[in-house]
Protein backbone atom coordinates (compact mmCIF):
# COMPACT_ATOMS: atom_id res chain seq x y z
CA UNK A 1 0.00 0.00 0.00
CA UNK A 2 1.55 3.62 -0.80
CA UNK A 3 0.41 6.98 -0.35
CA UNK A 4 -1.63 7.23 -3.18
CA UNK A 5 -3.96 4.22 -2.64
CA UNK A 6 -7.22 4.31 -4.98
CA UNK A 7 -9.60 2.67 -2.24
CA UNK A 8 -8.75 5.64 -0.06
CA UNK A 9 -12.12 7.71 0.72
CA UNK A 10 -12.33 11.52 1.48
CA UNK A 11 -13.54 14.27 -0.75
CA UNK A 12 -11.98 15.40 -4.13
CA UNK A 13 -10.71 19.22 -4.63
CA UNK A 14 -13.46 19.66 -7.01
CA UNK A 15 -15.76 18.73 -3.86
CA UNK A 16 -14.77 20.72 -1.45
CA UNK A 17 -14.64 23.87 -3.97
CA UNK A 18 -18.05 23.26 -4.45
CA UNK A 19 -19.26 23.36 -0.92
CA UNK A 20 -17.37 26.14 -0.45
CA UNK A 21 -18.95 28.16 -3.34
CA UNK A 22 -22.52 27.02 -1.71
CA UNK A 23 -21.63 28.23 1.75
CA UNK A 24 -20.18 31.53 -0.30
CA UNK A 25 -23.71 31.72 -2.11
CA UNK A 26 -26.02 30.83 1.39
CA UNK A 27 -24.00 33.90 3.31
CA UNK A 28 -24.39 36.50 0.67
CA UNK A 29 -28.09 35.83 0.48
CA UNK A 30 -28.47 36.07 4.13
CA UNK A 31 -26.64 39.22 4.44
CA UNK A 32 -28.51 40.87 1.25
CA UNK A 33 -31.70 39.32 3.16
CA UNK A 34 -30.91 41.57 6.38
CA UNK A 35 -30.00 44.40 3.88
CA UNK A 36 -33.53 44.32 3.10
CA UNK A 37 -35.19 43.81 5.83
CA UNK A 38 -32.97 47.12 7.69
CA UNK A 39 -34.35 49.12 4.26
CA UNK A 40 -38.17 47.70 5.10
CA UNK A 41 -37.84 49.23 8.88
CA UNK A 42 -35.86 52.13 8.04
CA UNK A 43 -39.07 52.96 5.54
CA UNK A 44 -41.46 52.27 8.04
CA UNK A 45 -39.83 55.19 10.18
CA UNK A 46 -39.60 57.37 7.41
CA UNK A 47 -43.38 56.45 6.65
CA UNK A 48 -44.32 57.49 10.45
CA UNK A 49 -42.43 60.22 10.28
CA UNK A 50 -44.37 61.46 7.16
CA UNK A 51 -47.74 60.20 8.87
CA UNK A 52 -47.49 63.14 11.95
CA UNK A 53 -46.01 65.68 9.45
CA UNK A 54 -49.63 65.70 7.54
CA UNK A 55 -51.64 66.42 10.24
CA UNK A 56 -49.40 69.21 11.46
CA UNK A 57 -49.33 70.82 7.88
CA UNK A 58 -52.90 70.38 7.79
CA UNK A 59 -53.58 71.97 11.39
CA UNK A 60 -50.77 74.73 10.23
CA UNK A 61 -53.04 75.45 6.64
CA UNK A 62 -55.89 76.20 8.80
CA UNK A 63 -54.94 77.83 11.80
CA UNK A 64 -51.83 79.65 10.57
CA UNK A 65 -49.45 78.07 12.99
CA UNK A 66 -48.47 74.80 14.52
CA UNK A 67 -50.61 72.66 16.93
CA UNK A 68 -49.91 72.73 20.19
CA UNK A 69 -48.01 76.35 19.75
CA UNK A 70 -46.97 77.06 22.78
CA UNK A 71 -47.59 80.98 22.49
CA UNK A 72 -51.06 79.94 21.60
CA UNK A 73 -51.28 77.73 24.68
CA UNK A 74 -50.34 80.36 27.08
CA UNK A 75 -52.87 82.94 25.69
CA UNK A 76 -50.38 85.11 23.72
CA UNK A 77 -49.19 85.26 20.20
CA UNK A 78 -48.28 82.05 18.27
CA UNK A 79 -44.07 81.36 18.29
CA UNK A 80 -43.86 78.57 15.92
CA UNK A 81 -42.80 76.10 19.02
CA UNK A 82 -44.59 73.21 19.60
CA UNK A 83 -45.12 72.63 23.35
CA UNK A 84 -45.35 69.07 23.98
CA UNK A 85 -47.32 65.92 22.33
CA UNK A 86 -50.03 66.31 24.66
CA UNK A 87 -50.67 69.80 23.54
CA UNK A 88 -50.17 69.04 20.39
CA UNK A 89 -52.43 66.10 20.22
CA UNK A 90 -55.31 68.50 21.64
CA UNK A 91 -55.08 70.79 19.25
CA UNK A 92 -55.33 68.21 16.28
CA UNK A 93 -58.02 66.49 18.31
CA UNK A 94 -60.08 69.75 18.15
CA UNK A 95 -59.71 70.89 14.75
CA UNK A 96 -61.05 67.06 13.88
CA UNK A 97 -57.67 66.10 11.93
CA UNK A 98 -56.36 62.44 12.66
CA UNK A 99 -52.90 61.22 13.93
CA UNK A 100 -51.18 58.70 14.30
CA UNK A 101 -50.85 57.11 17.91
CA UNK A 102 -47.77 58.23 19.60
CA UNK A 103 -46.88 54.72 20.12
CA UNK A 104 -46.61 52.77 17.23
CA UNK A 105 -45.38 48.87 17.55
CA UNK A 106 -42.56 48.99 19.72
CA UNK A 107 -41.82 52.91 18.12
CA UNK A 108 -42.35 55.94 20.81
CA UNK A 109 -42.99 59.56 19.25
CA UNK A 110 -42.53 62.39 21.45
CA UNK A 111 -42.82 65.98 19.41
CA UNK A 112 -41.68 68.85 21.37
CA UNK A 113 -40.04 72.51 20.53
CA UNK A 114 -37.06 74.42 22.10
CA UNK A 115 -33.37 74.29 21.86
CA UNK A 116 -32.21 71.22 19.39
CA UNK A 117 -29.70 69.32 20.36
CA UNK A 118 -27.65 70.66 23.16
CA UNK A 119 -28.82 74.22 21.50
CA UNK A 120 -26.37 73.28 18.56
CA UNK A 121 -29.04 74.13 16.20
CA UNK A 122 -31.09 76.40 17.53
CA UNK A 123 -34.76 76.38 18.62
CA UNK A 124 -36.97 74.27 17.01
CA UNK A 125 -39.46 71.69 16.31
CA UNK A 126 -38.15 68.06 16.70
CA UNK A 127 -39.57 64.58 16.77
CA UNK A 128 -38.06 62.32 19.27
CA UNK A 129 -38.21 58.52 17.96
CA UNK A 130 -37.10 55.87 20.53
CA UNK A 131 -36.46 53.01 18.88
CA UNK A 132 -36.72 49.17 20.58
CA UNK A 133 -33.07 48.62 22.19
CA UNK A 134 -32.76 45.15 19.32
CA UNK A 135 -31.96 48.15 16.88
CA UNK A 136 -28.89 47.88 15.42
CA UNK A 137 -26.57 50.55 14.02
CA UNK A 138 -26.77 49.33 10.72
CA UNK A 139 -30.38 49.78 10.79
CA UNK A 140 -29.93 53.08 12.11
CA UNK A 141 -27.45 54.01 9.65
CA UNK A 142 -29.89 52.89 6.99
CA UNK A 143 -32.95 54.95 8.23
CA UNK A 144 -30.72 58.07 8.66
CA UNK A 145 -29.10 57.68 4.87
CA UNK A 146 -33.17 57.30 3.63
CA UNK A 147 -34.30 61.08 5.06
CA UNK A 148 -30.65 62.49 4.94
CA UNK A 149 -28.53 61.00 2.28
CA UNK A 150 -25.93 60.35 4.55
CA UNK A 151 -25.42 58.02 7.89
CA UNK A 152 -23.39 60.59 10.22
CA UNK A 153 -25.95 61.24 12.99
CA UNK A 154 -24.00 65.27 13.74
CA UNK A 155 -25.65 66.55 10.73
CA UNK A 156 -29.15 66.76 8.67
CA UNK A 157 -32.55 66.18 9.94
CA UNK A 158 -31.91 63.11 11.50
CA UNK A 159 -29.42 63.54 14.34
CA UNK A 160 -28.10 61.43 17.67
CA UNK A 161 -28.49 63.73 20.66
CA UNK A 162 -30.80 61.40 22.69
CA UNK A 163 -34.11 63.01 23.63
CA UNK A 164 -32.65 66.20 21.77
CA UNK A 165 -31.48 67.70 24.40
CA UNK A 166 -27.61 66.20 24.40
CA UNK A 167 -25.08 67.83 21.83
CA UNK A 168 -25.15 65.62 18.36
CA UNK A 169 -22.56 62.56 18.10
CA UNK A 170 -21.75 59.87 15.68
CA UNK A 171 -23.99 56.82 15.81
CA UNK A 172 -23.54 54.03 17.78
CA UNK A 173 -24.38 50.98 18.96
CA UNK A 174 -26.49 52.36 21.84
CA UNK A 175 -28.26 54.75 19.46
CA UNK A 176 -31.62 53.58 19.79
CA UNK A 177 -33.48 56.87 20.24
CA UNK A 178 -33.84 59.35 16.91
CA UNK A 179 -34.01 63.51 16.72
CA UNK A 180 -35.68 64.51 13.65
CA UNK A 181 -35.56 68.44 13.20
CA UNK A 182 -38.89 69.64 11.01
Amino acid sequence: MGIFDRNQKGFTLIELSIVLVIIGIILAAVLKGQDLIDNSKAKKVASLINQWQVPMGAYYDRKGYWPGDSGIGAGSVANGIIANINALTTSLNAATISHPDPVVGEINVQIQGGAVCNGSFGTRNYMVLTLPSTATQSLIETIDSNIDGTAIGTSGRLLNCGDGTQAPAAWSTTSTVLTYIF
